[in-house]
């Protein structure tokens, strides 16, 4: 559980409060736990700060290179050893397959939602793909089946109908659930799969 008094400590160890302010929470102090921690805490980050880095000898760099040997004719080598004619076959194929894949993964897919739900006056969609915002995404009524369409990137979102603003509750066609922080059940969308 966090102490509202937390809020406070940061003023009253720069001392910008009011001298019945310092009395309470030093007072305080004497029965908080979270906020005898909290000092704890703040005073070794001060302790933290106050450490000099080290510095390293000015020819370090040197001597390290020093003790390192090279081969003969090590620049002519290492061109043209068989593991870099791999690498560099192996990066050339990224350079030109990494447009390719960031071209399929920004495609959008259209998904359909529909959910018969003839007594309400409004449904909406939220989610992971809007930001679980239900204002964003709103279903059409086609005589008590309400639809939307949606465009993603493909993956795996969360999400729920919202009707009439008030009542969540997960699509009863989806594929997959899952229940989340809040301990509610939601529908999974995969895209991956989506269709199959």
């Amino acid at each position: 559980m966090k102490c509202k008094t937390l809020k406070l400590l940061d003023k009253y160890l720069e001392d910008k409060l009011s001298q019945n302010q310092k009395i309470n929470i030093q007072q305080h102090l004497l029965s908080c736990n979270i906020c005898q921690e909290y000092l704890k805490l703040e005073e070794k980050l001060k302790e933290l700060k106050n450490i000099k880095p080290l510095q390293a000898p000015e020819n370090l760099t040197a001597k390290i290179f020093a003790n390192i040997s090279f081969p003969k004719n090590y620049i002519l080598f290492s061109l043209f050893s068989k593991q870099n004619f791999v690498l560099v076959g192996i990066l050339f194929l990224l350079v030109l397959w990494f447009p390719l894949t960031k071209k399929l993964y920004q495609r959008k897919i259209t998904v359909r939602f529909e959910i018969n739900f003839p007594t309400a006056h409004s449904v909406a969609i939220a989610g992971d793909f809007n930001k679980w915002n239900f204002n964003k995404t709103k279903c059409k009524n086609q005589n008590g089946k309400w639809v939307a369409e949606v465009a993603v990137k493909p993956g795996r979102y969360q999400y729920m109908f919202v009707i009439d603003k008030e009542l969540w509750i997960p699509d009863p066609n989806a594929k997959e659930f899952i229940y989340d922080s809040f301990g509610k059940k939601n529908s999974v969308l995969d895209t991956y799969v989506y269709g199959k």
